[in-house]
C-alpha cells in the first residue's frame, strides 16, 4: 500500500460542506455495516488499538481510596 496525500479545498459553500458531510456519513454507514463487528471484536481484545493493554494504565491522584469512590 503506497501512501497518497488528498489535497482538499477548505473554501466551501454551505451546500458544499453540507454534501462532503454527507458523503462522510454514508462512508461511515457502510464501512460500520462491513466491519463494524470486526471493528467491535478488537476493540474488545484491544488489537491494534492504543491504549488497549490495561497494565500500562496508571491511577489518577484524585484524593480519594478507592474504597471511597461513589461510583
Amino acid at each position: 500500500m503506497s501512501l497518497r496525500i488528498l489535497k482538499i479545498s477548505v473554501h466551501w459553500t454551505p451546500a458544499e460542506a453540507h454534501a462532503v458531510l454527507e458523503c462522510l456519513d454514508q462512508l461511515r454507514d457502510c464501512v460500520w455495516e462491513r466491519f463494524g463487528d470486526a471493528i467491535i471484536e478488537s476493540m474488545r481484545e484491544g488489537v491494534g488499538l492504543p491504549g488497549g493493554d490495561d497494565s500500562l494504565q496508571m491511577p489518577l491522584p484524585l484524593g480519594m481510596q478507592e474504597e471511597q469512590s461513589p461510583f
